[in-house]
């Protein structure tokens, strides 16, 4: 399965290809004699042809040959100050990580935060002829918080009116989640689940996913824990099950391997940027990434620190976004967002990445039902969210 990545920090760029060739050049000597002798003949030569070669033929270099001239480049461009940014683990080698994404929703008087922490291990199951590498990816640990307004009830299970505005009492209530421990929350069968069972996700060197198998363990463990047997399920509800596991593990990957790096090698101080046309509130906007290579630490286990910057410029919608409850002209919609990565230029994988994305949205609400029904007010909404990801391990092979 191919999974196309397009969103912030989470590159999916098209899947490139470049096929390096090598030219023969066959050069056939002319031999001349001294006085009286006679020149031999060049077209009497012999030269030696593969069979099923053909002179002058351009001959294809094998992933192997590639990848060592790549290397050999590499090493050179280092020595002239420049460095380039690929995945080239070893195979056997263990990387473990925590992923913290931590999201809070204002509107108004009231705030929403969510917040997932996953610990996550990434073996080097395989190196492919091409450079792409297959990782073993298990899942240790997820817990999971959310912090959300509630209505206030009382001992009968009633919620709470304010006598003077007639509405509900909320105070914020929180939720957690961990599959280390005991609840009674149905998620959690869901998430453990996926607790020490590997998938195998393949990269390319460029840092994009390319395929994710062996799943179905994962989605069998799912349809037991919610007690449902794969024989009652429309064979087409299952690959879209199945789909949806792979896309999972496509985005953890995503979020922990730097996709967007620059074509060729860079100096200190190089700048590089990406642009894409992403949904911004549901709407397309050109989205420009640009990043610098603000420095690069040790000599002998070079660390890369880039500095990465979001801009958009997104449409602003023309008719109302409308729910059950809302009915909301949108007059101001902007995103910003700015990233810190380190990268340990030796593998290829980040020691940290960290990322902030805030959009702000604004207009006039008016209520579709409900006491305050027909009646509009200014509303602003800001959503933040902060992504860190921290190797917190690794083990040679």
């Amino acid at each position: 399965m191919n999974v196309k990545q397009n969103t912030w920090w989470l590159g999916y760029p098209s899947f490139l290809s470049m096929t390096l060739i090598l030219i023969t050049f066959l050069a056939l000597p002319t031999l001349y004699g001294c006085g009286d002798e006679t020149p031999e003949d060049p077209t009497e030569v012999e030269v030696s042809v593969e069979e099923g070669e053909e002179i002058g033929e351009e001959k294809e270099k094998t992933p192997e040959e590639e990848l060592a001239e790549e290397e050999e480049a590499i090493e050179q461009e280092k020595k002239e100050g420049k460095y380039r940014i690929r995945l080239a683990p070893r195979e056997g080698d263990t990387y473990s990580y925590s992923v913290v994404r931590d999201q809070r929703v204002s509107a108004g008087e009231y705030t929403t935060r969510q917040k997932q922490t996953f610990d996550v291990e990434m073996k080097v199951v395989d190196r492919n002829d091409d450079g792409s590498s297959v990782l073993g990816i298990t899942y240790r640990r997820v817990r999971a918080e959310v912090t959300a307004p509630g209505p206030v009830r009382d001992s009968a299970g009633y919620a709470l009116v304010d006598s003077t505005t007639g509405q509900i009492v909320l105070r914020d209530q929180t939720a957690r989640l961990d599959t280390k421990g005991k609840s009674n929350n149905p998620g959690l069968a869901r998430f453990k689940a996926f607790i020490g069972r590997q998938v195998l996700v393949t990269i390319d060197r460029k840092g994009n996913v390319r395929d994710v198998a062996n799943v179905d363990p994962i989605l069998t463990a799912t349809l037991k824990s919610l007690k449902v047997s794969s024989d009652t399920l429309n064979p087409k509800m299952l690959e879209v099950a199945k789909q949806g596991i792979q896309m999972e593990y496509g985005m953890l990957a995503s979020l922990v391997f730097f996709s967007l790096a620059p074509d060729t090698a860079v100096t200190k101080g190089a700048t590089w940027s990406r642009s894409d046309s992403l949904p911004v509130g549901g709407l397309p906007s050109l989205t420009t990434y640009a990043y610098t290579l603000e420095g690069v630490e040790g000599e002998d286990d070079p660390v890369a620190k880039i500095s990465g910057k979001l801009t958009t410029n997104p449409t602003l919608p023309k008719e109302p976004v409308v729910n059950e409850m809302l009915s909301m002209k949108i007059t101001r919609l902007s995103v910003t967002g700015n990233a810190d990565i380190r990268i340990d230029l030796e593998s290829g994988f980040p020691i940290r990445r960290s990322s902030t994305i805030t959009s702000t949205m604004g207009g006039t609400g008016t209520m579709k039902a409900g006491p305050q029904k027909g009646e509009s007010t200014a509303i602003t909404m800001k959503e933040r969210t902060a992504t860190t990801i921290t190797r917190t391990g690794y083990k040679p092979g």
